[in-house]
């Protein structure tokens, strides 16, 4: 489970939630999907209302929205793009795959209409830009691949972006990274600022979540909570808790996904 609250006024009260699987039997309930998006009416936030189902072939792994279109993170299958003119007709308008890689997450920054996508090659994996101002979802200018390889080989599962920097968390054998994107833009090349992270990597789960602020790193880990401050070049952890796992950002809040829904 996956959720973008999207921030347009227009539609401050409308909830895109992308399934990633489920533990519930598809054959026995016909309003359970594998996979795909759902999008949900919050005017009354103790009654939300679906407006619409839209399956997928394949988990949706991460979700972000921008004026009419959702944009999702589909793994094998690359990215969706899917038009929400009618909120209760989704439908998809493009598919873009990249020869097998799998995009893991997405992250839109507003402010310059450029989608950032993490992918998974093999061992390793990359991050790749998209500009979103003409449909053609060309590479910008000044925002170069960016793979991660050498001391810094890993798995980037998690990606946001804040301000123009864009945060990575990467899943590395003996454990976590926090990498800062920086200087994109520039014409020269991108700066990566990286810091461990002490938490333990023993999770297969595929529920793992990321929201970064000022100062503060919160992540989902299974079942696990974990609120991190950073310390000289190590994100330590302050506070944990074992409940839910998706996370989402509320108004300056952090929300968390369980089974009885959000908290």
């Amino acid at each position: 489970l996956l959720v973008d609250q999207n921030q347009n006024p227009i539609l401050s009260d409308v909830l895109f939630v992308g399934v990633s699987h489920t533990q519930s039997s598809v054959e026995n309930n016909r309003f359970v999907m594998e996979s795909g998006l759902e999008i949900y009416d919050l005017n009354i936030w103790e009654r939300p209302i679906r407006l619409a189902q839209l399956p997928t072939s394949s988990p949706i792994l991460g979700v972000d929205v921008l004026g009419n279109s959702v944009y999702l993170a589909g793994g094998e299958a690359g990215i969706y793009v899917v038009d929400i003119t009618d909120l209760r007709q989704p439908s998809i308008i493009r598919e873009l795959s990249l020869g097998g890689d799998v995009a893991t997450d997405l992250s839109i920054n507003n402010d310059l209409g450029i989608l950032a996508v993490s992918f998974l090659r093999g061992d390793s994996g990359y991050v790749q830009f998209f500009d979103l101002s003409n449909g053609h979802m060309a590479t910008p200018i000044g925002y170069p691949i960016v793979s991660f390889d050498g001391e810094l080989q890993g798995k980037p599962y998690q990606i946001q972006w804040l301000g123009n920097s864009l945060h990575v968390l990467l899943s590395k054998e003996n454990g976590f990274k926090h990498v800062e994107i920086t200087d994109l833009g520039a014409g020269g090349v991108p700066t990566l600022l990286h810091s461990d992270v002490a938490v333990d990597n023993q999770t297969t789960s595929p529920n793992l979540s990321m929201v970064v602020f000022e100062g503060q790193l919160v992540l989902s880990i299974g079942e696990d909570y974990v609120i991190l401050k950073k310390e000289d070049q190590t994100w330590n952890p302050v506070y944990w808790e074992q409940t839910g796992n998706s996370l989402m950002l509320n108004g300056g809040q952090v929300m968390t996904s369980n089974g009885a829904g959000f908290k």
